[in-house]
Parts: C-alpha cells; structure tokens; sequence
C-alpha cells in the first residue's frame, strides 16, 4: 500500500508547510491583533483580510493532505481531485485580497 518516499512531494510538503506556518503563526496573530485595534477608516479592510488569510488556510487542508500521502507513495485520485479544487481557491483568495487592498479607498 506505501510506496516508497517521493522526493519532489516531499520538497513541496515541506515548502507548503512553511508557508502556511507563516500564514497560521505569524500573519493571523497579527491581523487579530490589528482588528482589535479602535475602530477606523481601515477596520474594514483588517476584517476581510483576517477572513481571507483564514480561508486560505482552511481552503489549503486538502492539499496538505493530499501533499502528504503522496509523499509516502498513496494515490487518493478523489482527495486529488478535491485538493486540485481548494488549493487553486486558496490561491485565488490570496489573489483577491491583493487586489482589495491595493484597490481599498478611504470612507469619507
């Protein structure tokens, strides 16, 4: 049933997991932190930003999962199909909050 290790995946293991490490424990405890702050022109912005890093990572589960058992030589073509799904949901999460924060304008 286990193959032996794949290299590649693992490599991809290991940069995905930094990746989301930095998102989990440094970008989310900040953003908390910022959207507690008194409420002003920005409050919005924090809260979406909070939520979309939030459902990067939720939306990224799959493909860790997935990065993993392919890594130890397991096909799950189903959990494939599903990660190939929310990891490109992800990535379009991230997109999107780039685009909302370089397009976000002051409330007058």
């Amino acid at each position: 049933m286990i193959g032996e290790i794949n290299v590649y995946s693992l490599i991809g293991l290991i940069i995905r997991s930094i990746a989301i490490a930095i998102i989990l424990f440094y970008i989310i405890p900040k953003q908390f932190k910022e959207v507690l702050r008194p409420r002003d022109w920005l409050t919005g912005l924090r809260w979406q930003m909070l939520l979309m890093f939030s459902f990067a990572i939720l939306a990224s589960v799959p493909s860790v999962v997935y990065q993993i058992l392919r890594t130890i030589g397991v096909d799950a073509p189903v959990l494939r199909d599903i990660s190939s799904v929310t990891g490109n949901l992800s990535f379009l999460a991230i997109s999107l909050l780039l685009v909302m924060i370089y397009n976000y304008k002051r409330k007058e």
